[in-house]
């Protein structure tokens, strides 16, 4: 069997993924319906799919612009780190700049202003988003923000993108991982416009387990696999190397394939994953995703229910306002041993 063709139809395989529809629709009316100058965060782990909901989210916001328009409802990029390892500021700017197609600064375009100070970029910028009457700017891979060289810093980055979007009353819109977190909840301004959104793995309960299988089925049909191996059966092998992440399974699937080629063999076994995973690898991701759900305890999950929901079934005595438990009250416990 060809292999190239094998991952080649991985690739181009499109599983129907309930999360993903969910995040979508939550995050389109989020967006939809959003007031001028709000800001719309979605975090969730790596290789769950993020990106691939930013493309289709800026299609059906606005769907696309005439070549020959001059405006530019959405503008979209990916935030990338210049300095040295660190995020520039100057160089975000530009990205939105040219996204937004300024004629010093779109793709292919001479910059003859290539020199001018990061302040007068930022007046170019508010001034094309007005022009192009853009209504979103969405930032993917929004992490990258964090790079910075203090994590004071980290938070007025943050802080100086909301105050554009609040300027030119654009929906502002990060998608990255669980690392924004840390930083966006630190600023009340910031919080004051804020929604934050989950794209999360499948879980290890009943209903994310259930799902999880079905895609390994699914995945299964694809797959050259050897007699009596699958997936599924190897099912806490596949979960525990990929925490529920789609695309970490498909990127995960092509290692092994390759695994399997480079030894000269035809069908696919259990040892070319477990060669092709480390527990490092695994780790590292399990740790992210970890630490993103503590910090997102205090909000609903994905289907909106809240995390206090169970603290709500426990009774109660009903008592009025600040009425006082009688064995709590001194007075009382005098009275009765008087009477």
């Amino acid at each position: 069997m060809d292999t190239e063709k094998i991952v080649e139809r991985l690739r181009r395989t499109t599983v129907s993924h309930p999360y993903y529809e969910l995040t979508f629709r939550r995050m389109f009316n989020h967006c939809a319906l959003a007031q001028p100058g709000t800001v719309i965060t979605l975090v969730g782990p790596t290789r769950v799919g993020k990106t691939l909901l930013s493309h289709r989210l800026t299609d059906a916001l606005v769907g696309k612009s005439s070549p020959d328009s001059e405006k530019r409802p959405i503008v979209r990029i990916e935030a990338a780190t210049t300095d040295q390892g660190f995020i520039s500021n100057r160089y975000i700017t530009v990205q939105l700049l040219s996204a937004v197609d300024h004629p010093f600064h779109s793709e292919g375009s001479y910059e003859i202003r290539a020199r001018d100070p990061e302040s007068h970029l930022r007046r170019q910028l508010v001034s094309a988003l007005k022009y192009r009457s853009t209504r979103f700017m969405i930032i993917d891979e929004s992490h990258h923000l964090l790079r910075t060289k203090s994590n004071r810093k980290a938070e007025s980055v943050l802080d100086s993108i909301k105050c554009l979007g609040n300027e030119t009353q654009c929906v502002l819109v990060f998608i990255g991982g669980y690392e924004m977190l840390h930083h966006q909840f630190q600023s009340a301004h910031l919080n004051g416009r804020l929604h934050t959104l989950e794209f999360s793995n499948y879980g290890t309960d009943d209903e994310g387990s259930e799902m999880f299988s079905r895609l390994l089925a699914t995945l299964d049909t694809m797959l050259p696999w050897a007699r009596g191996q699958a997936m599924l059966k190897h099912r806490e092998l596949m979960y525990e190397g990929t925490m529920g992440c789609y695309g970490q399974l498909v990127h995960w699937t092509i290692g092994a394939l390759a695994e399997m080629a480079a030894r000269d063999q035809s069908v696919l076994r259990k040892e070319h994953f477990i060669a092709t995973r480390n527990a490092i690898q695994v780790g590292v991701i399990r740790q992210d995703i970890e630490e993103g759900k503590r910090l997102l305890q205090g909000l609903p999950d994905l289907y909106g229910r809240s995390p206090y929901k169970e603290r709500s079934r426990d009774k109660k005595p009903n008592r009025r306002p600040f009425e006082r438990l009688p064995k709590r009250d001194p007075v009382l416990e005098i009275r009765r041993e008087i009477t």
